[in-house]
């Protein structure tokens, strides 16, 4: 009797567990180092990424070193990166 008792509360921890494990959000996020031809880092560039579906983008800016981050990414596989539109900085364009 203590055996099915334990058994019986294992199936309920198990279910309630992968209950839960489920029910975290399928999201992705979109990272990297803009550089230019010469290898040299870009601050301050946009990037984004675009759902061709919806026609809905996300864009941030790389920061001074170049690094960026496009968070929280809904249906992964409809995300593309955009062409990058930087500043030249040392012509202050």
């Amino acid at each position: 009797m203590v055996k099915i008792a334990f058994l019986r509360a294992c199936l309920v921890f198990f279910v309630i567990a992968s209950a839960v494990l489920n029910a975290q959000a399928p999201t992705a996020e979109l990272t990297g180092t803009i550089r230019d031809a010469t290898g040299a880092v870009v601050p301050d560039a946009q990037v984004g990424a675009t759902n061709e579906d919806t026609g809905f983008t996300r864009k941030v800016r790389s920061n001074e070193l170049g690094y960026y981050t496009v968070p929280l990414l809904l249906d992964l596989p409809l995300f593309l990166t955009q062409p990058v539109k930087t500043q030249n900085p040392s012509k202050g364009e």
